[in-house]
């Protein structure tokens, strides 16, 4: 668990803690997909400083509470770079499912196969969030984004359709994603065809 991890090591995954570090310039604009409570957030405003953006995700309600105050704290030390969002990133603008796992808030994920109706009268186990395209929400500013982290439980080729423009204009330099399918996958298919 991210929380456990972060009170015993002070770190969590260190390999993607080190490229985001690696990969991140100060000054730039980056994205946490799928930001959880804010670890990677953290280190890209770190890293991009005072003059750079970072742009967080996270669409988990309970989750985003913890993420908000996190930001607070950090923006109260001088980190005042970073921009959370409680929207989920997909192909299209709307709403949809989210599932929630009370075991482990890191694995929710969006029901594709789960209409709006079904989850009125459920309360603990899944919750309506709101969608948006990337390509859209960046649309007026249209920078250019250093870095990309995607971490949204199986959603990553919908949030990649949805940023489509950004990658067909190689505005994106870095996408860093997790992958829960073998090499190759849609999600790497569609980026190598991308450029």
């Amino acid at each position: 668990c991210l929380s456990q991890s972060l009170l015993k090591f002070s770190t969590y995954d260190l390999s993607l803690t080190e490229v985001i570090w690696r990969l991140t310039d100060r000054g730039e604009t980056t994205i946490d997909i799928g930001a959880n409570i804010g670890y990677i957030t953290s280190l890209m405003s770190m890293k991009v400083g005072e003059v750079g953006k970072v742009y967080c995700f996270e669409p988990n309600p309970e989750v985003y509470e913890e993420l908000s105050i996190n930001v607070r704290n950090w923006q109260n030390q001088k980190y005042r770079n970073i921009y959370p969002q409680k929207i989920a990133l997909s192909n299209y603008s709307g709403n949809a499912v989210l599932n929630l796992t009370p075991q482990n808030r890191g694995e929710v994920f969006i029901d594709k196969n789960q209409s709006i109706s079904e989850i009125e009268n459920r309360t603990t186990d899944a919750c309506v969030v709101s969608l948006e395209r990337l390509d859209k929400f960046l649309e007026k500013e249209q920078n250019y984004i250093g870095v990309l982290k995607i971490d949204v439980e199986g959603h990553e080729m919908e949030v990649l359709q949805g940023a489509g423009e950004l990658i067909y204009k190689h505005n994106i330099r870095d996408i860093l994603f997790e992958e829960h399918h073998g090499y190759p996958s849609s999600v790497t298919q569609f980026l190598e065809e991308n450029g």
